[in-house]
């Protein structure tokens, strides 16, 4: 996906216009398949959306994707996965 749609993702995301926003990342996905920045991208919109186990599977993928192994991005998708799975848990 290119830089430009990325920020323009990023601003649909702030002014919390998920339905521009889930048609550009899935067609993003139907594109670019192998990246991991669209699985991220939607992932972020379910989490927004408390959809959690739709935000958890895209960030798997997004892990899976994701061959630089940035250390940054992958502590901010661990903690994203285990603020999660605290949610999640039942008592």
């Amino acid at each position: 996906m290119a830089v430009t749609n990325f920020k323009t993702d990023l601003l649909y995301l702030k002014v919390e216009n998920y339905s521009n926003i889930f048609s550009i990342v899935n067609e993003g996905i139907e594109k670019y398949p192998d990246s991991y920045l669209v699985y991220f991208m939607r992932g972020m919109v379910y989490y927004m959306l408390n959809k959690y186990e739709n935000a958890e599977a895209d960030f798997v993928n997004s892990l899976k994707l994701n061959t630089n192994n940035d250390p940054e991005y992958l502590k901010l998708v661990n903690q994203l996965m285990g603020i999660i799975k605290s949610y999640t848990q039942k008592f």
